[in-house]
């Protein structure tokens, strides 16, 4: 519906043909997510484009395209409020600041730390999220287990990084 606009937007602006065929392909896959949670394109927020930045990593694509430009768009055509107004967090999003304040304060880890260990818990949490919820009392080590387990085919090589972020989670 709105991928021509989007498209003529990106040349005006002078992104190559093929970096606006790699916008419009994360577009449609932003479709694709916010149709199957039954979300509205004006929903989309930061706070979203988290989320299904985070789906799209656990589904094994790496991340070469920013939503900026999408988001803006959006906003100047009028499909979703400005950036920064009345964002509401989703239960992912509360749930991993308390995280960060966790790794910063109790743990005294690094920024880039915290952002590494944020980001790899976040995929696992958006898939405990049921509704407005964080399902995490029935949590096993199975979960944990499963988990990890994908992420060893997907990302071998940080695979000891990215299960001790899950660690204290």
């Amino acid at each position: 519906m709105y991928a021509e606009g989007f498209a003529a937007a990106l040349a005006e602006q002078g992104y190559r043909p093929g970096t606006v065929t790699r916008h419009l392909r994360l577009m449609a896959y932003v479709s694709h997510w916010l149709r199957a949670e039954g979300m509205a394109a004006s929903t989309l927020s930061s706070a979203t484009a988290d989320a299904v930045l985070a789906h799209r990593k656990a589904a094994g694509y790496r991340a070469r395209t920013s939503m900026r430009p999408l988001l803006e768009y959006l906003c100047a055509v009028g499909v979703t409020p400005p950036a920064g107004s009345t964002t509401v967090d989703t239960p992912v999003d509360a749930l991993l600041a308390r995280y960060a304040g966790y790794l910063a304060r109790e743990r005294g880890l690094a920024k880039d730390t915290i952002r590494w260990n944020v980001e790899v818990a976040r995929p696992f949490l958006l898939g405990r999220q049921r509704g407005a919820q964080v399902e995490l009392e029935t949590l096993t080590a199975g979960d944990v287990a499963a988990f990890v387990v994908g992420l060893s085919r997907r990302q071998p090589a940080s695979l000891r990084r990215s299960a001790s972020a899950l660690g204290p989670c």
